[in-house]
Order: C-alpha cells, then structure tokens, then sequence
C-alpha cells in the first residue's frame, strides 16, 4: 500500500520525528497525514493521493484518534509531537510522488 510505504519512508528521513500520522483499520486502511493549514493545496498532487479539506468540493472530516487508549478503527502511525506538530508538507509531497512513481513502474522523481 502506498500510503504505508510514504509513512515509513517519511519516518525514517525524520528519524522517527515526522509529526502525526494516522492509519485506518478498516476498509482500504487508508494512511493520514496532518499537515498545517493550506499547506496541501500548495502542490499539485499525483494521482493515488487525494486532498481532503473543506475547501472547495471536497468533503471535510476529522477522525483523530486520542493521544492514549484504545480508538479503534485509527491508530497513530506517528504521533505529534512539541517540536513536529504538523507532517511537513513540502516532504511529503516529495516522497508521495516517488512512491507512486515507483508503484506505477516509473523512475522515482528526481533520479
């Protein structure tokens, strides 16, 4: 799955600081991203990814599991943390586009 393999790649690039990341136990167990404000929609994102805000025609949800305890269906992959309380955008635009790159059969970005 894609979104799992961004996660971890993200992860290790921070050395395991890369802010809060949720993953989804049921259905496609979709991977989530917190990034700051209006800090998506400054990329253009490759197909396979998908913006969720509420901004413009996209549904807007939060499904934010708690810092402690059971919250099933989501789990933190990542929590937040002081110093990274936001997935920094920048790289994970990066990263997402040469994961899906890979996973399409073509030559990661930037190589």
């Amino acid at each position: 799955m894609a979104g799992e393999q961004v996660a971890c790649e993200i992860i290790r690039f921070t050395g395991l600081d890369a802010g809060p990341i949720v993953r989804s136990r049921v259905g496609e167990q979709g991977v989530y991203f917190l990034v700051p404000p209006l800090s998506a929609n400054a990329h253009h994102w490759p197909a396979g990814a998908e913006v969720m805000s509420r901004g413009g025609r996209t549904a807007a949800f939060v499904g934010v599991p708690a810092l402690r305890g059971p919250t099933w269906p989501l789990d933190w992959r990542s929590r937040p943390t002081v110093s990274t309380p936001f997935v920094d955008a920048v790289l994970l635009h990066e990263l997402t586009v040469d994961v899906l790159a890979e996973d399409a059969g073509g030559r990661p970005a930037g190589s």
